[in-house]
């Protein structure tokens, strides 16, 4: 039985082994009848955890909890349904109350399996990571090199995370949020330790440096300043550093373990497809690198595709390349075939003719930033497939974790800023030739080219949002039935 408890106490939260769940009086309303009804059960479950972890109440703190709150009506449903194994409850109080009261975890372990973990020729690997031997080293899977070579790089300055976002060594919104998070920490390690007031003012000098690389990706934004708040409400410099390194392997370990519930969530999906298909194979259409790459492990719009994968159903990805950097082409296909999953890479234009034959049945993209009205956006072409779907009544899925919903923005299409990247990009094709990777004019010389790197997607064209708490429709009310803790810091 893993010892969850101390990584938790330690601050070292290791989210795919253990899930904490913080409920206060204003999120348990609205479950409070839900929440009674399954009191008896509830109650054998804590009974069973409270013999088996009894020594971990004196020791635990609530200063260090972590993670989302209105789930525990949701998780005893988890634990019904796939059959995981609790084994730890901290400061639980029955009968359910007013009272600002419960935590819960439990690994995400299932009886007789495991859950799939995203490999590199049969090795598990997450897209960043801190050095084993060195936790001042923050390690990244360049992805500048794949599909050709497999590079690992380290980081070690502010200036080095900041590169490494800006000029893409890593992306997707999960991964750079992490990174963010990760930079936060170097940044602490370097900062002038004589004084909190400088000591500070660097961090905020260099949560600035991180959130100007990528300005449409909200993940980013918000993981400096989850850093940024949790540091300064730390006690002296030593403790400041370690809260620093502790939140930036939670902001890591959440990201792995809400795209994991997106896989299991949208699964759901695809596995009703199949059925109406009585076992034919489901094709999804996917734009971009909505996969493992993009995030910390598993990914957004791919996890549902490699759980169905791994559960037995018969799945095939059409893979848009996804100009100008072609992601798709060199990432999304890299990671599926290292999982072993059916797909095909098509030129991007192609997507519409496929629907109008029957060829598609689901489109799942992820999104860099989604408003709470349910307008996405993601990778530029996306609104273009979203058009082909719904002429074509193709479901149209976005999937996300909370941390990529922007609840200060309203109208997507307004109020979203498109980064526009360097027009290189486009002039400029970069592939494998004579075991070298090179580049390659395509345009005249003196042929000026635009390169916005996102559109907007409005929520009318999307079916629906599969998110870490479950799947809605891309409206204001879908989306804050799963999120009601939002409603009142939500901008009108």
């Amino acid at each position: 039985m893993p010892l969850v408890y101390e990584m938790l106490i330690n601050s070292h939260v290791n989210i795919e082994a253990a899930r904490v769940l913080l409920f206060t009086e204003d999120f348990q309303k609205p479950y409070l009848k839900e929440l009674k009804e399954k009191r008896e059960s509830l109650s054998k479950t804590i009974d069973y955890i409270k013999q088996q972890e009894e020594h971990t109440y004196q020791s635990y703190h609530s200063g260090r909890i972590v993670d989302m709150a209105t789930r525990l009506y949701t998780s005893y449903l988890f634990l019904k349904s796939h059959k995981l194994l609790p084994i730890l409850l901290i400061n639980c109080y029955f009968p359910f109350t007013a009272i600002p009261f419960t935590v819960i975890s439990y690994t995400i372990r299932r009886e007789g399996g495991k859950f799939l973990t995203m490999k590199v020729n049969g090795k598990h690997y997450r897209t960043i990571w801190l050095n084993g031997d060195d936790q001042s080293v923050v390690q990244i899977i360049d992805q500048r090199f794949l599909p050709y070579k497999f590079v690992i790089e380290d980081l070690t300055t502010v200036d080095e995370v900041t590169r490494a976002i800006k000029d893409m060594h890593i992306r997707g919104a999960g991964l750079i949020g992490a990174a963010a998070g990760y930079g936060m920490y170097i940044s602490a390690l370097h900062a002038p330790k004589n004084s909190e007031k400088i000591f500070l003012e660097t961090l905020t000098a260099d949560g600035e440096k991180l959130k100007a690389t990528r300005p449409t990706a909200i993940n980013l934004e918000l993981a400096v300043q989850r850093q940024i708040d949790a540091i300064s409400a730390a006690g002296g410099i030593n403790e400041k550093m370690q809260t620093a390194l502790s939140t930036a392997r939670a902001i890591a370990d959440e990201d792995a373990d809400f795209c994991h519930r997106i896989g299991e969530n949208g699964l759901e999906i695809i596995r009703g497809i199949s059925q109406v298909k009585d076992g034919e194979t489901v094709n999804v259409l996917t734009h971009c690198n909505p996969g493992w790459l993009a995030f910390v492990d598993y990914g957004t719009a791919i996890s549902p595709v490699y759980l169905a994968h791994d559960s037995g159903i018969k799945v095939h990805v059409w893979v848009d390349e996804t100009r100008p950097r072609n992601q798709g082409a060199r990432l999304t296909a890299w990671e599926l075939d290292q999982q072993g999953v059916p797909h095909t890479v098509i030129a991007d234009n192609t997507g519409g003719h496929l629907m109008q034959h029957g060829m598609v049945d689901l489109v799942i993209t992820g999104t860099d930033r989604t408003t709470y009205t349910g307008d996405a956006a993601n990778k530029i072409g996306t609104y273009l497939k979203a058009l082909a779907a719904k002429d074509n009544g193709v479901p149209f899925y976005i999937a996300l974790p909370s941390s990529t919903f922007d609840w200060q923005v309203r109208d997507g299409i307004k109020e979203i800023p498109i980064e526009q990247r360097d027009e290189e990009e486009v002039r400029y094709i970069a592939g494998l030739n004579d075991g070298e990777i090179k580049k390659v004019l395509l345009t005249p010389e003196n042929s000026p080219a635009a390169n916005y790197a996102f559109d907007v997607t409005p929520a009318r064209l999307i079916t629906g949002l599969i998110t870490e708490r479950g799947v809605c429709k891309a409206s204001e009310e879908g989306v804050l039935a799963l999120f009601p803790e939002k409603r009142s810091s939500r901008k009108l």
